[in-house]
């Protein structure tokens, strides 16, 4: 009998974890992610802008705390366009020119890079200040077929902590779609 609750419990939280999970998938961009039910989809979709840049922009956010963002760019647009060499430097000058704008006391706390669904990603940790408060960022940035995919999210430093796992799960469970 303690066999059988036992089981019908670890059942039960597994069905939980299931249904506390939004799985994002585009074909369109080839990739799937999960992210948490709790974090709000605040755009999902084509992003075109002035510079032309055009592709894939998710945007998710907790509240205030967290934003989260994925986008998928074509090598041949947008800043990409003729690039040629999509290195480590190339991506930390790019995510540092792009948040110092943004943030004061930008800096680059970590380097590092994985393995993500059979492509290397370069993983940059930054921190930096926004409205007072200190900030960290993450970003991942692989290209893979002929885009260029870039994950990032910010949440303030006394945060981070909470997030964290979140964070992670999110980043493992980012897959390419054959």
């Amino acid at each position: 009998m303690k066999t059988i609750f036992l089981q019908l419990i670890i059942l039960f939280a597994c069905i939980s974890i299931t249904y506390s999970q939004q799985d994002i998938i585009n074909e369109e961009y080839g990739f799937k992610i999960t992210l948490p039910n709790e974090w709000s989809i605040i755009m999902d979709g084509l992003s075109k802008d002035p510079v032309d840049k055009e592709g894939y922009l998710l945007v998710a956010g907790y509240g205030q705390d967290l934003a989260f963002i994925i986008e998928v760019e074509k090598e041949e647009i947008g800043i990409y366009k003729n690039h040629g060499s999509y290195d480590l430097e190339y991506f930390k000058k790019n995510f540092g020119n792009s948040a110092s704008k943004k943030y004061s006391e930008y800096k680059i706390e970590s380097v590092d890079s994985l393995m993500i669904s059979g492509a290397l990603f370069y993983n940059i940790i930054t921190s930096s200040v926004l409205d007072n408060s200190r900030m960290i960022g993450r970003g991942y940035f692989a290209k893979y077929n002929d885009k260029i995919y870039t994950i990032i999210s910010y949440c303030r430093e006394s945060e981070y902590e909470k997030y964290k796992q979140g964070l992670n799960d999110c980043i493992s469970s980012f897959n390419f779609l054959k």
